[in-house]
């Protein structure tokens, strides 16, 4: 079905003037591609596109990476949280936005999340604790997603939380024969240090706990 009946929500902000395709995965059981609207006046950092149905299969690599249980003196705790602190989780298994700051607290690693609703195949809009499976975007896009609300989430990563990030180059939704994408797995460390800044398009999973136990970085082509 076509997504051009849908009026395009206000554009996200960490990048400018791209143009539109998507893929959207959910690893486990579904891949949706999204092929180009051709409409660059639609063109911005996250937008909404047509799609057709495909099957595709998602890498991984390394192990995971676990956060250091003692802060060191270039990364001391910023304030003191309870070991029970899961910050705002509210049940969810999934969560889907942007990261907007990653910090330590107490010695643990602390995202700053703007959550955003997210298109599905059939038009519909899910976020936080709607999500079943693992929203997963990668290519370029004309923004599957809606953005009313700036307010932001804290979440505490687990200890042993993994941080997935989309290698380059991405592949394109709007290639012939879109290849899968490569995932390479980084230190909490490297979180910190900034690796989430070009990386527009943010997926959360949670433990039992309610603690972040991954973390996917994905981003446009």
């Amino acid at each position: 079905m076509s997504r051009r009946d849908h009026r395009s929500p206000r554009p996200g902000s960490r990048r400018r003037g791209r143009a539109a395709a998507l893929v959207i995965a959910f690893p486990v059981a579904l891949v949706v591609a999204l092929p180009a609207c051709g409409d660059d006046s639609k063109a911005a950092n996250r937008s909404t596109a047509s799609t057709t149905s495909t099957t595709s299969a998602t890498t991984t690599s390394a192990a995971p990476t676990t956060v250091p249980s003692s802060p060191t003196a270039s990364n001391a705790p910023l304030t003191t949280a309870p070991p029970t602190d899961v910050g705002d989780y509210e049940g969810q298994r999934f969560d889907f936005g942007e990261i907007t700051q990653v910090r330590r607290e107490a010695g643990r690693a602390v995202v700053i999340f703007n959550r955003q609703q997210l298109y599905m195949e059939d038009g519909s809009l899910k976020s936080g604790t709607q999500f079943t499976e693992e929203p997963v975007i990668y290519g370029n896009t004309d923004v599957p997603y809606l953005d009313t609300s700036k307010a932001t989430r804290r979440f505490v990563l687990a200890d042993d939380v993994r941080i997935l990030r989309i290698e380059d180059p991405v592949p394109c939704a709007s290639d012939d024969f879109p290849t899968d994408p490569t995932w390479s797995s980084i230190s909490v460390d490297d979180l910190l240090g900034g690796a989430w800044r070009d990386r527009l398009f943010d997926s959360l999973t949670f433990d039992s706990a309610g603690r972040v136990s991954q973390v996917r970085l994905s981003a446009a082509c």
